[in-house]
């Protein structure tokens, strides 16, 4: 049984599953660094739909003890807290009618909610301020998809496209392969409101997380690539000579 998780029946053989790339849009949860706040994700599925496609305690176990090579104690811990079990799932739903943010104190009191139609996958950044609220999106290829979008107490302030911040695109499929994932890594200053990104192909944006705005960009991307037309122009420019060199010394010794 997959979650919403981006995998294939190489990664999970679970009944269920469809090869290739996919997303199950699951119930999940995620809480604040401080654990005051609670994000609640709810399904668009059919409470009967959505039992087919979670996992048992077992399965559960096993996910998480194959990813623990990979995740630090931290995320580990995250994302064992974030993806359900069926029972999980089950209490959740029964707690929980709207996705939105809560006191994290069993009173299910919500603070704010999410746009109705909007269905964000477990990729985001929940600062501990209790307003704010930063998703990615990380599948697909198409420039002109959403990938990072920045909300204020449920509401989207600002949104990025791929082509807004991936410079080259087409490059994308040989550095990150076939699912075109575009981000490298991000983090959280929540001292100064600002997160920061890197892309796969190495370029750097500083977001504040209250409006979305970039604080600063570096994209080094560009910078590599205008170094390497300029060394190729070089490069062509003194082969070019070279010839000519050439060219005239053989036309000398022809004289004679």
């Amino acid at each position: 049984m997959t979650l919403f998780l981006f995998v294939t029946a190489a990664i999970l053989q679970t009944p269920g599953i469809v090869l290739g790339l996919q997303i199950v849009p699951v119930s999940w949860t995620l809480s604040s660094s401080d654990t005051r706040y609670l994000l609640v994700v709810v399904s668009p599925m059919t409470l009967e739909d959505e039992q087919k496609v979670h996992w048992d305690k077992t399965e559960k176990q096993k996910y998480i003890e194959s990813q623990r090579p990979f995740l630090s104690s931290v995320e580990l811990s995250a994302r064992e807290k974030m993806f359900l079990t069926t029972e999980e799932a089950l209490e959740l739903r029964a707690r929980y009618h709207v996705s939105g943010l809560y006191l994290n104190d069993g009173s299910a009191r919500m603070l704010w909610a999410l746009p109705e139609e909007e269905y964000l996958l477990p990729s985001v950044v929940l600062p501990s301020d209790g307003k704010h609220l930063v998703s990615f999106g990380d599948l697909g290829s198409a420039v002109s998809e959403t990938v990072l979008t920045f909300y204020d107490q449920g509401k989207p302030v600002r949104s990025y496209t791929r082509g807004d911040l991936v410079t080259f695109p087409f490059l994308l499929g040989w550095v990150a392969g076939p699912a075109h994932p575009w981000r490298a890594s991000h983090s959280l200053d929540e001292m100064r409101g600002r997160l920061r990104v890197t892309t796969k192909l190495g370029d750097r944006f500083v977001f504040d997380i209250r409006t979305g705005n970039p604080v600063s960009v570096v994209r080094f991307s560009l910078m590599l690539v205008a170094l390497l037309c300029a060394l190729l122009v070089i490069a062509a420019r003194v082969i070019l000579k070279a010839l000519r060199t050439r060219k005239q010394s053989s036309a000398v010794r022809g004289r004679f």
